[in-house]
């Protein structure tokens, strides 16, 4: 299959997953001026050790019930975080050295004692979990849309060795759009500046010139 047929059965792949996400646009003025558009159909299947020494796997359908979102661009990177159902997520994005996007960084955080989990063998524990080699995973662009179909991300507990709490992210769909935004800062073209300013000078020399003789007439006649 050659380049552009592989981006064509690409596209209507994706016009196929897309009916089911979500969309949601993130616009932001520090750092780098951009907006965000994500969209997403995914589920996040949380693993944690109950009292029992049993596992239990939660499942929750993303984006469910979303409360905050939040994102910035800089440079070649783009960074994403929301907060849903008492958890926090964070992803990272950059562009390598051949323009090509991928995940720098996916991230969960949340409380052992929240709701969705019950009887939690760790119940008042902070819950940091972090993706393995996210990195590899690459997006398709077409028309400055980068898209990722089904890909799978774990997430586990960072150095160490303990299972009581990982997750695993399914993205049935995901693509996210940097669209940077024109600085609203005007470099100031002195070169132009600088007729007017000089006339302006030799204006004031002139007037000032001219009150100085003409006080130094009124000098004299008064003496």
């Amino acid at each position: 299959m050659t380049g552009w047929s592989l981006k064509l059965a690409i596209f209507l792949a994706t016009l196929n997953e897309c009916i089911n996400a979500s969309v949601y646009q993130v616009d932001q003025t520090i750092y780098t001026p951009c907006t965000i558009i994500i969209k997403i159909d995914a589920i996040l299947q949380i693993t944690h050790r109950r009292t029992s020494g049993e596992n239990d796997t939660t499942n929750i359908s993303m984006p469910n019930n979303v409360d905050y979102i939040s994102g910035y661009c800089l440079n070649n990177t783009a960074s994403l975080s929301w907060s849903f159902n008492g958890l926090q997520m964070n992803m990272d994005f950059e562009l390598n050295e051949i323009k090509e996007w991928h995940f720098y960084a996916v991230q969960l955080w949340y409380r052992s004692y929240n709701p969705l989990f019950e009887q939690s063998d760790q119940p008042y524990q902070k819950v940091f979990l972090s993706g393995d080699k996210v990195h590899l995973l690459h997006f398709e662009t077409i028309l400055d849309i980068h898209t990722c179909i089904r890909c799978n991300i774990s997430l586990n507990l960072v150095d160490t060795n303990d299972t009581s709490h990982k997750a695993a992210l399914d993205l049935d769909y995901f693509s996210f759009q940097r669209i940077l935004k024109p600085s609203t800062d005007r470099n100031i073209n002195y070169k132009v500046m600088l007729g007017p300013i000089l006339a302006i000078a030799f204006v004031l020399f002139v007037a000032v010139c001219l009150f100085a003789i003409h006080e130094s007439k009124v000098m004299k006649e008064q003496n």
